[in-house]
């Protein structure tokens, strides 16, 4: 909720409003509740004084309202962000199996958080465009859905991809890549969130790529997840097949 030079300006203002309440406290004590200034007759003063003090009390109160709202916020968003499910790839690799048209992706992620993942994806696309141009179109596509990934569990799976020759040809004069994605939906404090992370192939490895996708908000089963990744619907007539293990 609030962080660095905000938090100590929070603080400046609960100890000047405790301290505000405690000088007209005193103050009010001196002037109304005891006769040490019994030189001060006039009653609207000591009215005045004792009204203020009053008004005092309630923003110092309010003030500490505010601060420990604060500080619960705070601590509870700290404890959200320690309690994600953090997926992270161990490895991810592409290789030809038969020919230039079949490729195998091989990858073993871990969840590296203290939240199960729940109805993780794993999949791969062909990302038409190169690397600093907007992906346009993908021609290929295949998902595979991997379930729940508990903290600490290793899972190691290989998808085959089976590439037209329009395919091969665009891959050659790099005009497309082949991506691998992640995407993963946990839930913190009542919350539903859904990230998802791309790896673009070069030289054979798919490299990690920046974290394109991260979202609050109820899970809906009816998107496809890769959509926020830029990536079109998959093609009847392209299959990719997929085996995952766990260890």
């Amino acid at each position: 909720m609030f962080k660095g030079n905000d938090s100590i300006i929070v603080v400046c203002i609960a100890a000047a409003g405790i301290g505000a309440f405690v000088a007209l406290w005193l103050l009010d004590f001196a002037l109304v509740r005891t006769t040490w200034c019994a030189g001060i007759e006039t009653t609207c003063v000591r009215e005045w004084i004792g009204a203020l003090s009053g008004w005092a009390a309630a923003a110092g109160a309010a003030v500490t309202i505010y601060v420990l709202w604060a500080t619960l916020q705070h601590m509870r968003h700290s404890s959200e962000a320690q309690l994600r499910a953090y997926v992270a790839e161990e490895s991810v690799e592409l290789t030809d199996t038969k020919s230039a048209f079949e490729h195998s992706v091989d990858y073993s992620i871990r969840n590296f958080g203290q939240t199960p993942a729940r109805k993780l994806i794993v999949g791969t696309a062909l990302w038409v465009g190169l690397p600093s141009d907007s992906p346009r179109a993908t021609h290929f596509h295949a998902k595979h859905p991997v379930g729940l990934v508990v903290p600490d569990q290793p899972f190691s799976g290989s998808l085959q991809l089976r590439l037209s020759h329009d395919m091969v040809t665009a891959i050659f004069k790099t005009e497309a890549r082949i991506c691998f994605g992640i995407t993963i939906r946990y839930e913190t404090f009542g919350k539903t969130v859904q990230r998802a992370k791309l790896f673009v192939s070069k030289a054979g490895v798919l490299e990690d790529g920046p974290l394109l996708f991260t979202d609050e908000g109820d899970w809906n089963e009816d998107v496809d997840p890769f959509g926020t990744l830029n990536m079109a619907a998959p093609s009847t007539s392209q299959v990719a097949d997929g085996e995952n293990t766990r260890k």
